[in-house]
């Protein structure tokens, strides 16, 4: 391993960390910057970085909380949606908006659920009409019970 401490500016320090790199040569490319490969290196490489954290912030689905499990699930389903798209798009070869895509999942995930919701008797009624209305099935009859 090798690690690299650049500083491109008063103030600020750069400090990377290599595997791949083996020696802290300067690349004759950067010119006056006189830059490390390692830097170039990862500038060069770090398009689809920069391409995931756009991506997942553009629908973000973070709360604040103070629960630091919460900040993970929070982490974590920003960055998976980008996943299912992605296969998508490249199995199916369509030109579907990502905003369309992520409400045709959420509806996909969450049918069943609402399904059982719209058939519960310990719900308003109110709540099992729209849990219903969102899964597409009807109402169970009311079953009246007479107390003599």
């Amino acid at each position: 391993m090798t690690m690299v401490s650049y500083i491109p500016k008063p103030n600020r320090q750069v400090i990377l960390l290599s595997t791949l790199h083996h020696d802290d040569s300067i690349d004759p490319e950067s010119g006056q910057n006189t830059k490390p490969e390692i830097i170039t290196f990862y500038n060069s490489t770090k398009g689809e970085v920069d391409v995931v954290g756009q991506l997942s912030a553009k629908y973000n689905v973070a709360r604040n909380t103070r629960k630091w499990p919460m900040l993970i699930l929070y982490g974590l389903l920003n960055v998976e949606e980008i996943n299912p798209f992605v296969i998508h798009k490249t199995n199916v070869n369509t030109n579907i908006q990502r905003r369309i895509f992520l409400k045709q999942l959420v509806k996909k995930l969450v049918m069943d659920y609402m399904k059982m919701r719209a058939c519960s008797q310990y719900l308003p009624r109110g709540t099992r009409q729209l849990a219903a209305k969102i899964s597409g099935t009807e109402l169970p009859e009311r079953v009246e019970v007479n107390v003599s």
